[in-house]
């Protein structure tokens, strides 16, 4: 019963670690769909291109934190000129043609990647500093990094809350959020909110792929499975709201990873029969606005 319990103790804390992984790339998505009104199916790119350049910085012998600082910096740089060029047109485009330029995107990536570093899985190794365990008792340990995975995810949690919350730029995301013709009639410049708020969602998804490049392997096409899950993080959670993401981020991560371990054949189906539960009962999402009725 004790080694049962421990097991059980062991899945509860890979499900947070999971969650949390959801929330940090899912915050970002919500707020560009928020306030740009834009469908970026291509976010899980950028987390895949942060994943791979961290690994080249490792491979070129840069310290892990330098690797770190490189590879956001080198996406957010990247995000900009999207932002600008492609994703500010899109804006007031359908949501179709959002979605399917947004997809075309996803194939040029998954192409250049493969390109420069080939179809093989790869790996990235856990810092030495960070490879360590912890005791969970009766003789188990927890891996180290993945402890410091969910301190992560709860950092950049309360990080994003204090910028939305106590900074002039956040109250402008906020308000564009609720409304952007609004905010924009107030006199407030959309074009830079915009370009803040992708570049920063960006820069979320792309450390979400560095944090997750010692736990998953590396391959084209990494982002898309991440994609669907924070896509279900965002809808459950509610448009734009940063307590929705991280709710639903542990809901979504808790039940994939104990329908995994509990009903493994129909580990693929539980998260949306859980998911749509919740919407059935709650349409606009656990903290969205409410539908009026």
């Amino acid at each position: 019963m004790d080694e049962l319990l421990v097991s059980a103790f062991v899945q509860v804390l890979n499900g947070f670690q999971l969650g949390f992984l959801y929330f940090m790339f899912a915050i970002g998505l919500s707020l560009i769909l928020g306030v740009m009104g834009v469908v970026n199916l291509a976010h899980g790119s950028f987390y895949m291109l942060g994943a791979y350049l961290f690994y080249a910085g490792l491979q070129a012998g840069i310290l892990p934190i330098l690797a770190v600082l490189a590879a956001l910096a080198a996406v957010v740089a990247l995000s900009a000129g999207f932002e600008k060029t492609i994703f500010r047109s899109l804006r007031d485009r359908s949501h179709l043609d959002q979605v399917l330029l947004t997809y075309g995107l996803i194939l040029i990536a998954n192409e250049l990647i493969t390109m420069i570093w080939g179809p093989t899985i790869r790996s990235v190794d856990v810092p030495e500093a960070l490879s360590g365990s912890i005791p969970i008792g009766f003789g188990r340990e927890y891996p180290l990094y993945r402890v410091l995975v969910s301190v992560i995810g709860l950092m950049v949690g309360l990080g994003v809350w204090l910028l939305l919350q106590f900074t002039r730029i956040g109250i402008q995301v906020r308000a564009g959020v609720f409304d952007r013709e609004m905010t924009s009639a107030l006199g407030v410049d959309v074009n830079r909110v915009s370009l803040l708020v992708f570049g920063f969602g960006i820069a979320l998804a792309a450390f979400a792929g560095i944090v997750a490049a010692p736990i998953l392997s590396l391959y084209p096409g990494m982002g898309e499975t991440i994609l669907i899950p924070a896509i279900m993080v965002v809808i459950l959670g509610g448009l734009g709201s940063l307590k929705g993401a991280f709710v639903a981020g542990i809901v979504v991560g808790m039940v994939e990873t104990l329908g995994r371990v509990t009903i493994p054949e129909l580990s693929n189906v539980t998260i949306y029969l859980v998911v749509a539960a919740i919407l059935y009962l709650r349409p606009e999402g656990l903290f969205g606005a409410r539908i009026s009725k």
